[in-house]
């Protein structure tokens, strides 16, 4: 290191005007990267509950008739989504009725809950009631992947 009292006034003031900057641009950086965070996880939140209402509605058949086909048909076109992991469709009574899967390690949870039984790291956990005529057949569960949050950051 060199002496603080052989350097000029002006070569102090120059170091203190770039410390100050660059302290100033990390506080700066940091504070957008959470906020750019926040909203990433929000606006995923909102996609996915928007899939999990769509899945729901067209889950209802299937769950009034006791139709595991259909309902794993249903399912099944969330493989368009590639952030979702895991759909699981249940019962009136929460036991698992049919399930889709894009990670083998991604299970479903053996019977329903609610959004605050299931929080993983790494994941988002959505659930959504069915519900046909005021009447609750079930409920749907997505389970999406928070990695593209993470690489957008």
């Amino acid at each position: 290191m060199f002496p603080l009292r052989a350097t000029s006034i002006r070569a102090k003031l120059v170091a203190i005007v770039m410390l100050t900057t660059v302290l100033a641009l990390v506080l700066a950086g940091l504070a957008l990267g959470a906020f750019e965070y926040r909203n990433a996880r929000r606006n995923l939140g909102r996609e996915i509950g928007t899939l999990a209402a769509i899945v729901g509605a067209n889950s209802t058949a299937a769950l009034a008739f006791r139709d595991a086909d259909a309902a794993a048909e249903v399912l099944g076109a969330l493989s368009s989504q590639p952030e979702v992991m895991a759909a699981c469709l249940y019962d009136g009574d929460g036991q698992l009725f049919a399930h889709y899967h894009r990670v083998e390690l991604t299970p479903c949870p053996a019977k329903a809950g609610n959004q605050d039984d299931t929080k993983k790291a790494g994941e988002l956990v959505l659930w959504q009631p069915v519900v046909l005529q005021g009447e609750r057949l079930g409920s749907v569960a997505l389970i999406a992947e928070l990695g593209e949050l993470r690489r957008r950051l």
